[in-house]
């Protein structure tokens, strides 16, 4: 550039001159019959064409953009990384939208990365990382199985203690009869079948059949008296009706309530709260109605009675013997018994203050995030270094399935930052809790970068959002006086990590990125003729790069970038190098003016 006496402007200048489309209007043909617009062709068409756009002129030759630059059709700067198991890849994060179910949408997206597979290159895969579908379906199969061996043992208990098939019958029916309709008000709430619900419903299973129960009891002693099936239905229905519509309104009251909260938290608990008190309504029409049918039609006095019956029957008349002693006791030594329920009452209150409060518990999902902080001012190529062999000695602990590493992600693209996510064996395959893996790879993370300002661990959150860092607890400090807050921070984690109550400590204030401040000489630059607005966009386009205009080809546009070679812009030296163009013509160096 110096010897063909070429500033970094006149290239800009040459390539936002030469290369253009202009509209130039519209022409009237024959009298305006006919119209049509005009628009002059000037960008260029191939790569080498523009290789070749003049820049200057002279008496003997044409000074091109070929002469004085290298032109590539090239990639833009890596800001950004990704890396699964050691091997390059792209890293793409699929959000639902706000309300969209979380399993529908996986398995959509699953789908179609089946069909996008297909289509690739044999040596290009996708493979899915993250899923949090995957815990939800785990989650829902848990829960179901529990709800149906719920179901079992309340039949079991309920025939070891009534001793009578037709009668267990009776209050086994009242369980899916009483479910089958409260999925179906589900469906008119514009409920799901999520983790809170099912949770209602496995509750419920047992309160589903003490209406039924406590029906069925009734008619079956009025039974054994004489009565007749379709008479005792009706007298023992009657004499506990009562008492059942109060004992499942006191159930109603305790649980709907809880569907009002408000919050993050009434989110949760409003399906929770609904479920259970349709499930119980629904329950109190199903003992009043067909328990007492069904009574009268299955239900028949037990004359012939097994050595089984007997035996258990023997068991429970000692049991109600030693029952009855022990309550005769308790009302003669009523005030001892008042003195021990009130230590009872106290101790309880007493430890309950001691449970450990948490917003959810801290469950083992198999997977979790790990971020490396590193100085202010690393470059991405020494992230990448760092991160490959970190990636490495994660992988080496035991029971790391993959480890997926993300450089630059993000909106504010942080290249100092290193992101981990670290699948683990499946729970049942492993004996360790996924706490204590993550406290091995932490102590291992901070042994293998010293450097790093912060090394941290965390669940893979439940909701994304909520908190500056995604920790436990966040604190905020609020002020006038920026140097009182940093202070007021400083002593504040000194004090946690002195402690020893506390890890992964780390606070948001940041004294700002390394950066390297240009000072201009006015008067030398207005003497010369320079504006400063060509010194600043000169540098920018010397060392940072700038985009000067675009090139499309094959129906895609892409910018056109200028910028130093690499040899001239790795050092700080490098900006003597750059030239301007004074009022009178001539160059002049940066380093005149600065």
């Amino acid at each position: 550039m110096r010897g063909y006496g070429i500033s970094v402007d006149d290239i800009s200048s040459a390539i936002r001159r030469e290369h253009v489309d202009i509209a130039g209007g519209r022409l009237e043909y024959q009298g305006g019959s006919s119209e049509f617009t005009v628009k002059t062709l000037g960008e260029v068409t191939s790569f080498e064409e523009l290789k070749n756009i003049t820049i200057s002129r002279s008496d003997l030759s044409l000074v091109r953009l070929r002469d004085v630059a290298r032109v590539e059709d090239g990639l833009e700067d890596e800001r950004s990384y990704a890396e699964l198991n050691g091997i390059t890849g792209i890293s793409l994060e699929i959000r639902k939208q706000s309300g969209a179910n979380t399993v529908n949408v996986a398995r959509a997206v699953s789908k179609e990365l089946e069909k996008i597979q297909t289509e690739l290159p044999s040596d290009i895969s996708l493979t899915p990382v993250r899923d949090n579908s995957r815990f939800i379906e785990s989650t829902v199969q848990d829960v179901s199985f529990d709800i149906i061996l719920g179901i079992v043992l309340v039949v079991v208990v309920t025939l070891i203690f009534l001793l009578n098939v037709r009668a267990t019958i009776i209050v086994a029916t009242a369980i899916p009869t009483a479910l089958i309709p409260t999925f179906f008000a589900l469906y008119v709430l514009d409920f799901s079948l999520n983790m809170m619900s099912l949770i209602a419903i496995s509750l419920c299973v047992g309160l589903l059949v003490d209406d039924a129960l406590v029906v069925l009891e009734s008619i079956y002693k009025e039974i054994e008296e004489g009565q007749e099936p379709a008479a005792a239905a009706s007298n023992g229905t009657r004499k506990v009706a009562s008492a059942v519509v109060a004992s499942t309104f006191a159930v109603m009251a305790v649980f709907l309530p809880i569907s009002f909260t408000e919050g993050l938290i009434g989110v949760f608990m409003y399906q929770y709260g609904v479920t259970v008190a349709v499930a119980v309504g629904i329950s109190l029409i199903v003992s009043l109605t067909l328990t007492p049918m069904l009574c009268s039609r299955l239900l028949k006095r037990n004359i012939n009675k097994s050595a089984v019956f007997h035996v258990v029957e023997t068991a429970h008349s000692n049991l109600e013997t030693r029952y009855a002693a022990a309550v005769q006791a308790a009302l003669s030594a009523r005030w001892l018994v008042l003195i021990v329920a009130a230590m009872a009452v106290a101790t309880g209150v007493y430890y309950a203050g001691k449970v450990p409060l948490s917003f959810t518990a801290k469950t083992d999902r198999s997977e979790f995030l790990a971020t490396v902080e590193l100085p202010l001012g690393t470059g991405v190529a020494e992230s990448k270094r760092l991160a490959s062999e970190l990636s490495a000695t994660i992988k080496e602990f035991e029971h790391v399935q993959l480890v997926l590493v993300v450089i630059g992600s993000g909106a504010q693209v942080r290249t100092n930052e290193i992101g981990f996510y670290v699948g683990l064996t499946p729970k049942k395959e492993r004996n360790i809790h996924q706490n204590v893996i993550m406290d091995e790879v932490r102590i291992g993370l901070t042994r293998a970068v010293p450097q790093a300002k912060h090394v941290t661990m965390t669940q893979v959150p439940w909701i994304s959002g909520g908190g500056f860092f995604g920790s436990d607890i966040d604190m905020a400090l609020s002020g006038p006086d920026l140097d009182k807050l940093q202070l007021y921070a400083e002593r504040i984690t000194q004090a946690m990590q002195e402690s020893g109550k506390f890890r992964d400590i780390k606070s948001s204030y940041e004294s700002g990125k390394p950066e390297i401040q240009v000072s201009i000489d006015r008067d030398r630059a207005a003497t010369l003729g320079i504006p400063v607005h060509s010194i600043a966009s000169a540098i920018s386009a010397t060392m940072g790069g700038k985009d000067v205009a675009s090139y499309e080809e094959h129906g895609d546009r892409y910018d056109i970038r200028l910028r130093y070679d690499k040899e001239y812009r790795d050092h700080i030296g490098t900006f003597d190098l750059i030239q301007f163009r004074s009022s009178d013509g001539s160059l002049v160096d940066f380093r005149k003016y600065r």
